[in-house]
């Protein structure tokens, strides 16, 4: 989560940096519930000095307090519980804005709203397009690729790996798990699939992607869409 001290401190940076997101940053909005927290925690502050005060007052000339001062001190005590709940209304919102919110990119990243903006930083391969058939002709050809059953059970773009072709691709995932704890350092890490509320939310899915992840009610677990979920818990401690 965006740090509120820094939204404030520098709101315009903050604008500037989630437009370059594609976000319409509610950074106003913000200011305003950052407003409003401040105004009821000092409003909040003062009645519990008066009601100090007026304690210490009685406590010091050893009395007990005139029925005004009761009704007065009932009054404060209602505006005070007033004020807290207000305050809780107010900070549950800004929560909930800030959790929305995606993360700045650093200065240096490169701005592209869409394919035509994009900027190419360096390529690797160079111009295939015209070398040798396409995977999706050849693989169907080969009896390792179905791409109608796949678009039969799940719609369009969907496929189906048969033989050789699920072989090829359970060996392509453990080789770059080999090459990737063996020779470059990486320690294997085999996640629970399901996690808590606060796992996701640390992660930044929840709660601005509620809507598209699945979550068991009776456990109130959700299913990770990722392994990096459980991951960043796991470094969160």
């Amino acid at each position: 989560m965006l740090s509120l001290e820094n939204i404030v401190r520098n709101p315009e940076d903050a604008r500037s940096a989630l437009v370059r997101r594609g976000e319409d940053p509610p950074i106003d909005q913000i200011l305003e519930l950052d407003s409003q927290r401040k105004s009821l925690i000092q409003a909040a502050d003062t009645d519990r000095a008066l009601r100090n005060t007026v304690s210490k007052t009685i406590g010091r000339e050893k009395r007990k307090p005139t029925a005004k001062e009761i009704a007065e001190m009932r009054e404060t005590g209602d505006r005070i519980k007033s004020y807290e709940n207000d305050l809780e209304s107010v900070l549950s919102e800004m929560n909930a804005v800030l959790l929305s919110l995606p993360n700045m990119p650093l200065e240096g990243v490169p701005d592209g709203m869409d394919e035509e903006s994009n900027i190419i930083v360096r390529t690797s391969a160079g111009d295939t397009s015209s070398h040798g058939n396409a995977h999706w002709d050849v693989a169907p050809r080969l009896g390792i690729l179905d791409l109608e059953a796949g678009a039969s059970i799940a719609g369009a773009r969907f496929f189906v790996l048969k033989g050789k072709g699920a072989k090829l691709q359970r060996a392509l995932a453990a080789w770059m798990l080999d090459v990737q704890t063996e020779q470059h350092g990486y320690t294997e890490i085999d996640p629970p699939l399901l996690v808590r509320p606060e796992t996701m939310t640390g992660s930044g899915n929840l709660p601005k992607f509620k809507d598209n992840l699945y979550r068991d009610e009776e456990t109130d677990l959700w299913l990770i869409p990722t392994a990096e979920v459980a991951l960043n818990g796991l470094h969160q401690g």
